[in-house]
C-alpha cells in the first residue's frame, strides 16, 4: 500500500461528512475575505480600500500559479505512484515561482515600498494557501476534510 494511504491511523469520515467540512470551511473562508474589505474601508478609508483593490488584482495572476488545482491529480493517485512529499515540494516550487513572478510585477509597474509591501504580504498569504492545498490532498485521500475545513 503506498506510504500516501497506510500512514493514516485515523477513521475516515463519510463523503457527506467531509463535504459538510470543507463547504463550511470555504464559505467561512470567502466571508472573512469580505469582512477584511469591509473593515479596511471602515478603519483605513477608501484609500486603503483602493491599494487593497489593487493589491488582489496584481497578485491575481502570480496567484494561479501557486493555486493551479494539482489537488484533483494527487487524490486521484491511489496507487501512490508519487509521493506526499513530492506534492509538497511541487507546492513549495509552484509558491517561490509565483512569489518572483509577483515581485517581477511590482518591479514593472514601480510601486513605492508601502504599496509593495502590502502586495508582498498578501501574495504571502496566497503562497501559504496554494502549499496548505497539498496537505489538504493529502487530508482528502486519508478521509479527513474537517482538519482542512
Amino acid at each position: 500500500m503506498s506510504e500516501n494511504i497506510e500512514n493514516n491511523n485515523l477513521k475516515k469520515n463519510s463523503e457527506a461528512v467531509n463535504s459538510m467540512y470543507y463547504t463550511i470551511g470555504g464559505m467561512v473562508y470567502y466571508f472573512l475575505i469580505w469582512i477584511l474589505s469591509v473593515l479596511i474601508v471602515r478603519i483605513s478609508g477608501y484609500e486603503a480600500a483602493g491599494i487593497f483593490a489593487v493589491c488582489m488584482s496584481i497578485t491575481s495572476s502570480p496567484a494561479v500559479v501557486a493555486l493551479y488545482n494539482m489537488r484533483s491529480f494527487q487524490v486521484s493517485d491511489i496507487h501512490g505512484e508519487y509521493s506526499n512529499k513530492t506534492y509538497i515540494n511541487t507546492r513549495f516550487l509552484c509558491a517561490a515561482a509565483s512569489m518572483l513572478f509577483c515581485l517581477i510585477l511590482i518591479l514593472i509597474y514601480g510601486y513605492d515600498f508601502h504599496k509593495a509591501s502590502i502586495i508582498v504580504a498578501y501574495m504571502v498569504v496566497k503562497a501559504c494557501e496554494g502549499i496548505a492545498d497539498a496537505y489538504y490532498g493529502i487530508e482528502q485521500m486519508w478521509g479527513r476534510m474537517d482538519f482542512s475545513g
